[in-house]
């Protein structure tokens, strides 16, 4: 199992270097990371957080019945490139798998272009709106060496559920 960095590391800080083909080290460790986010109950997760400095992060969400948050489909995300963002933001909590019960306000380009290449070395351009355009900028954010306590308005934690 791949190891998640925890706190304002100094690798958190590279940037990450382009992946020229796609490998089956690549799909590898995009399997090894899509088991990272599940362990850990998170959306997303850019190589960087597991000490992988290459430009590659993977999401998924399946959302409980009462949760308002969107469905994100299995997506394995290479070389991401933001094309376009629209000029209206908005400002919502975040959280980082590297960062365990903190929490901050960021404020993020609602809607956003990207261009990508899949897990079968196709080129694509897709838009992401609202929930799942903030994940991706956030994950974005993390190949370029940016933490989201970088960008936050202010931090907090929320305490442990006692079990």
């Amino acid at each position: 199992m791949l190891k998640l960095l925890i706190g304002d590391q100094p690798k958190l800080r590279e940037k990450s270097r382009i992946i020229g083909e796609v490998t089956p080290e690549i799909l590898k460790l995009a399997e090894e990371m899509f088991a990272v986010v599940k362990k850990e109950n998170g959306v997303g997760l850019s190589a960087i957080q597991v000490g992988k400095a290459v430009r590659l992060f993977v999401m998924k969400l399946v959302p409980s019945r009462k949760s308002k948050l969107p469905k994100i489909p299995r997506t394995i995300v290479i070389n991401p490139k933001i094309l376009e963002k629209s000029s209206s933001t908005n400002t919502g909590e975040e959280g980082c798998l590297c960062f365990p019960n903190i929490f901050g306000n960021v404020k993020r380009a609602d809607k956003i272009r990207l261009e990508y290449t899949d897990e079968y070395g196709k080129k694509k351009t897709k838009t992401f709106n609202g929930f799942v355009a903030r994940v991706v900028q956030h994950e974005l954010d993390h190949l370029n060496g940016i933490l989201f306590i970088d960008k936050a308005k202010e931090l907090w934690t929320y305490a442990e559920p006692e079990k």
